[in-house]
């Protein structure tokens, strides 16, 4: 039981953890610390704000997305790799922010696992934001 809680568990918190990072930032890391080059390596935080605002996401939009997400690796057992496997990107366009969830699983399910999240969120989100987006990817097994 406890075993199943977990992801979800970390996922509200990496969610409540990016959303006081992006909205506030305080404390915000400082910005020669490795933890904060690695994080924002290919997106700059005060971007990110710009597009989570220009495009009204919400912090409650962005934890239910990474909810759904913690359903899913629930739901397979598994939990995100380490946070340096984690990233932000910012989109072609520089209109949807990208957060990539590491997980060390098969390809094939990898796949799977973001198909089963496309269909949890296009049931359970009333509203899908244009801003913000989440999507899992393969660390390798």
């Amino acid at each position: 039981m406890v075993q199943d809680i977990i992801p979800a568990t970390i996922l509200h918190q990496q969610a409540e953890e990016i959303t006081r990072l992006i909205r506030y930032g305080t404390p915000y890391l400082r910005k020669d610390s490795f933890e904060y080059r690695h994080l924002w390596r290919d997106a700059d935080p005060l971007h990110i704000v710009e597009i989570l605002d220009a495009t009204n996401t919400t912090d409650a939009v962005i934890t239910r997305l990474l909810d759904c997400a913690g359903k899913v690796l629930r739901n397979h057992r598994l939990m995100p790799i380490g946070s340096n496997e984690q990233s932000f990107t910012i989109d072609s366009l520089g209109k949807c922010v990208h957060f990539e969830l590491a997980v060390t699983a098969p390809v094939k399910e990898v796949c799977r696992m973001n198909f089963e999240l496309a269909d949890m969120v296009a049931r359970d989100i009333e509203k899908i934001p244009d801003g913000f987006h989440v999507s899992f990817k393969w660390a390798g097994q």
